[in-house]
């Protein structure tokens, strides 16, 4: 819709505007508000012309003189009219002003009631905040510091006369300790013992030099018993436990020309004994747990646990020789006999072992949590990943719940590990024996990065296939955005494509010469293809001589032609054209029509959608089996008709 544009009105200011999309033919506008010949209508951003454009004169309506297309942008402005607000008197300003000085002053004393009596009473100190902080900042704080200064008094500090009352710190006896350079009397004690009358006289004393006790020597609590120039060795007791500590450089050796050192309980049960030339035994509650021999040691018990807090806590076999290193598990008889043990070793050529002596089936399971998750089953060699048991004969089945790939998750997943980049990913490979090689490729699938952005998580999914005597390629590919493709560096290629409402189907020629993209074929052979050169595309059925036989010149033409029923009708889903009624055409032209009119056909439809354990439940209904045109069938018998109307006016031209 458009219309010739017009000034707008400038008498009044203020303005109140609706605006809407229109509906296809709308021809009027209610619930409105306005005064007539103050209103303003515009469409798509032209404005209109009252009277010639649009009546506006019910207040509350626009009508429009042509009717609006769908989704015209309209917008009706309503011009109003405005007066000046309240004002003050010149007696109210005064007042008001006066009001405003006063709460200002407020109760402040006459002479601190102006600005110039503030200032003259800071000193006329425009930086006086940082004059006072900079003067409080010399003096000393109350929570005391450093003076930079002798501090002198002419009185006492804490009470105290220190002119009269000190010792100067020379003459004085640091905390520390240290050694008096006279004698030391008391009148009283020191450290809450009478000197004087708890002495013991030397002749009772013993000698530096050594000599024997006659009687028990107890040490007290705490106190220890040193030996050693420099007191290295020391034997105390705590009042709960006894040390024997030694703090030299050496070794702390206890030699027996016995047989045994032995270590015993109060009931004179070992604890542990050490044999000349022989075992050490370690017992626990009088049983022995840990015996060395003369190959290595036993333990003698359920369990052997080791508890660690470091970065590694392990359990090591360790062969210095040219032999094998192994762990054995026998759950039977404990002795390594028969077939009933397994074990893990790590052979000389370094390969790693796990192995069962069991001659029947024996499997090797992997639960990392207390829960079974793999197994690996003998003699096959299965693998089973979330299941125990076979269902199906594979070299490798993975089982569990359902993952899906929207989530980022699947039952398998193949990564990676070198750094990002563009063609990088996880891939997967089908191959076998070729005759030659054990192992050989014949196939792979490949998920890869589909760009070199870090953090953008676009990828494609790639398949391959391998031709004789050459590496794999490429033959194609799912992109990020769901496009089927081949790769572009064949000389020709397809893609299938969705974007959203309009997918499609493109086919790549390698060449602007004449390339054939679709062949039709039925059990008579190529019946129709799709081809394009340079520019042109052309969609041909066979129609070669050799295909036809009975070939008769058309005729009555004009008068078929004449029984045509073209016609001008609207789809039902939108659009107006011109065109036929295809069961009308067929009794004209059947070979242009394809199907039975009112025909009907079964359709499958879902009935209730599947759930997480239930299957969808499916229907059967009656749909219409539609009719349908091939315009092209139409041109045989329009061009005879030509052809009989040119001869008939070249007949009339020569009478």
């Amino acid at each position: 819709m458009s219309y010739l544009g017009r000034s707008a009105k400038l008498s009044r200011k203020t303005q109140e505007k609706v605006s809407f999309l229109a509906t296809a033919g709308q021809t009027s506008k209610t619930g409105l508000s306005y005064v007539p010949t103050f209103v303003e209508v515009s469409v798509n951003g032209i404005l209109l012309t009252d009277v010639t454009d649009y009546t506006a004169t019910t207040g509350s309506s626009v009508s429009f003189g042509v009717a609006l297309e769908l989704n015209d942008e309209v917008t009706v402005v309503a011009l109003k009219t405005f007066a000046l607000a309240d004002h003050y008197t010149k007696t109210q300003t005064d007042s008001a002003v006066s009001a405003a000085a006063a709460a200002l002053v407020d109760s402040s004393p006459a002479a601190l009631n102006t600005l110039n009596e503030l200032a003259a009473a800071l000193g006329d100190d425009a930086n006086y905040a940082t004059t006072t902080t900079n003067a409080i900042a010399t003096k000393m704080p109350k929570s005391g510091g450093a003076f930079t200064g002798a501090v002198t008094t002419n009185s006492t500090i804490d009470g105290r006369d220190v002119a009269a009352d000190g010792v100067l710190a020379t003459n004085a006896m640091p905390k520390s300790g240290g050694a008096f350079t006279g004698a030391v009397t008391t009148n009283s004690t020191i450290d809450g013992r009478d000197v004087a009358a708890d002495g013991v006289l030397a002749t009772n004393a013993m000698s530096k030099s050594g000599g024997s006790f006659v009687g028990n020597v107890i040490y007290n609590d705490g106190v220890q018993a040193k030996f050693g120039t420099s007191g290295d060795l020391s034997i105390r007791h705590d009042g709960s436990n006894t040390y024997l500590q030694d703090a030299g450089s050496g070794d702390l050796i206890i030699k027996s020309n016995g047989t045994n050192v032995k270590i015993i309980g109060d009931n004179d049960e070992d604890i542990a004994k050490f044999t000349w030339n022989g075992s050490t035994e370690l017992y626990h509650n009088g049983s022995k747990k840990i015996e060395t021999t003369a190959t290595g040691a036993y333990v003698t018990g359920d369990q052997l646990r080791l508890t660690g807090s470091g970065s590694q806590t392990y359990v090591a076999a360790l062969n210095t020789g040219s032999g094998e290193a192994t762990f054995f598990m026998d759950s039977s008889n404990g002795d390594l006999s028969g077939s009933d043990y397994s074990w893990i070793k790590q052979k000389n050529n370094l390969d790693v072992e796990i192995g069962s002596a069991a001659s029947t089936n024996r499997h090797l399971l992997f639960s990392p949590d207390g829960s079974e998750k793999m197994r690996i089953l003998g003699p096959s060699g299965e693998v089973l990943i979330g299941t125990t048991s076979q269902g199906r004969e594979t070299d490798l089945a993975i089982v569990g719940s359902d993952q899906s790939p929207t989530g980022a998750w699947s039952q398998v997943g193949i990564y990676s590990n070198d750094s990002y980049a563009v063609n990088k990913g996880g891939s997967l490979m089908f191959g076998g024996q070729d005759g030659t090689n054990v192992r050989s490729w014949f196939a792979g699938i490949k998920g890869a990065k589909e760009n070199s952005t870090s953090g953008n998580y676009a990828g494609y999914l790639a398949f391959y296939t391998r031709p004789s005597g050459a590496t794999p390629v490429e033959r194609m590919r799912i992109k990020s955005n769901g496009y089927i493709v081949t790769p572009a560096a064949f000389s020709g290629g397809w893609s299938v494509q969705d974007d959203g409402d309009a997918p499609y189907f493109t086919t790549f020629a390698g060449s602007a010469s004449y390339r054939n993209h679709f062949f039709f074929k039925n059990p008579n052979g190529i019946v129709g293809k799709i081809s394009t050169s340079g520019s042109a595309t052309a969609y041909t059925t066979s129609s070669d001589y050799r295909l036809k036989e009975n070939v008769t010149p058309m005729s009555g033409a004009t008068a078929q032609t004449k029984l045509l029923k073209p016609c001008n009708f609207d789809w039902i889903a939108g659009g107006n054209v011109n065109g036929f009624i295809a069961h009308e055409l067929a009794d004209v032209v059947p070979e242009a029509v394809i199907g039975t009119k009112d025909a009907m056909m079964d359709e499958e439809y879902e009935v209730t959608p599947a759930t997480e354990t239930e299957a969808a439940v499916m229907g059967t209904r009656s749909v219409p089996d539609l009719q349908g045109i091939d315009q092209s069938k139409l041109i045989p018998l329009l061009t005879a008709t030509i052809q009989e109307l040119i001869t008939r006016i070249e007949a009339l031209e020569n009478v």
